[in-house]
């Protein structure tokens, strides 16, 4: 969802038409492409909070700010290089700094489960449960669309909602009962189709349902529904490296389409094969080569050597 978007975002800026249903698509999935992230990396939050603070701030520095860091830095060297060749050198020092500090570089995923987790760790369950309806009516209240006022506050409740979720596993049972199986498809339909069709769906109470009975379809359809949990950990902990990697590559890729001249269905396939193709293969690379571990950890452990065939 957010590939598509982004991918969106750039062929618009490069003067390339987009594909049938494409606009359709990304419209239908503004109310929960970056919330469905955020709500599924709240099931993480359980297991981390077991290990002592030291432990638990190195790690997070580790693997969320130190990624953080390194792909903001690799985006902003993209942009630079990018405006000699379109831009006539307009991203200076300034534009680099407003890089690392603006809330619209799409790295703020990475502060903000940084500081979610910090801010996690300081909260008992009690309050963390207890704020979820507080933060969402702060954040509907607020009301400034994009703005970290509300996107903050927002972004807060489904990650605790998302802990909340996975401390009662016993909760995914009722995608048993038929009824609530209707419920749930017609809240996800209602969700997706609202877009579209011109309603305000960013960072509003009202995409908070159709966030979560979009996941619990996602598990039903995985036939996990005894064991989501784990499931649902592995879509957390890769997500970071797919959301962290993509972006460079995808304008990368707008670039060659602007300069090989392409149409629009060949543009859009090639920037969604290197938006999702190039992180598939660093995930792989990942686990073999401790440079590649690098980009995505700080001081990553060596992989494992395959063990020798007798």
């Amino acid at each position: 969802m957010v590939v598509t978007y982004h991918t969106e975002i750039a062929l618009v800026s490069r003067g390339i038409d987009l594909i049938p249903g494409m606009w359709t698509w990304n419209a239908a999935t503004s109310a929960m492409r970056m919330q469905i992230i955020i709500f599924v990396s709240g099931f993480l939050l359980e297991r981390t909070l077991r290990k002592s603070w030291g432990v638990f701030l190195d790690n997070k520095l580790r693997t969320i700010a130190w990624p953080w860091f390194v792909w903001t830095s690799i985006l902003a060297i993209f942009l630079v290089i990018g405006s000699w060749g379109f831009g006539g050198h307009t991203f200076g020092w300034q534009q680099v700094l407003d890089t690392y500090l603006s809330q619209y570089t799409y790295t703020w995923y990475l502060a903000y489960l940084f500081a979610f987790f910090v801010i996690a760790r300081l909260l008992t369950p009690a309050i963390r449960a207890w704020s979820i309806p507080v933060l969402l009516v702060f954040a509907q209240w607020v009301g400034d669309f994009d703005g970290w006022h509300t996107r903050f506050p927002y972004m807060l409740a489904l990650f605790f909602l998302g802990e909340l979720v996975a401390r009662h596993p016993q909760w995914w049972d009722v995608l048993r009962r038929t009824w609530v199986l209707a419920l749930f498809v017609l809240v996800t339909v209602a969700s997706l189709v609202a877009g579209p069709l011109g309603f305000k769906t960013w960072y509003t109470i009202w995409s908070v349902p159709g966030t979560v009975t979009f996941v619990a379809l996602l598990v039903l359809l995985s036939d996990r529904i005894t064991r989501p949990i784990g499931w649902l950990e592995t879509i957390g902990r890769e997500a970071i490296v797919f959301y962290a990697s993509h972006l460079p590559f995808l304008k990368t890729a707008s670039y060659l389409a602007v300069i090989l001249g392409l149409g629009r269905w060949p543009a859009t396939i090639l920037i969604l094969s290197a938006a999702l193709g190039i992180p598939a293969l660093l995930v792989k690379l990942r686990s073999r080569h401790r440079a590649v571990g690098w980009l995505y950890e700080w001081n990553p452990k060596s992989p494992a050597k395959p063990a020798p065939v007798p």
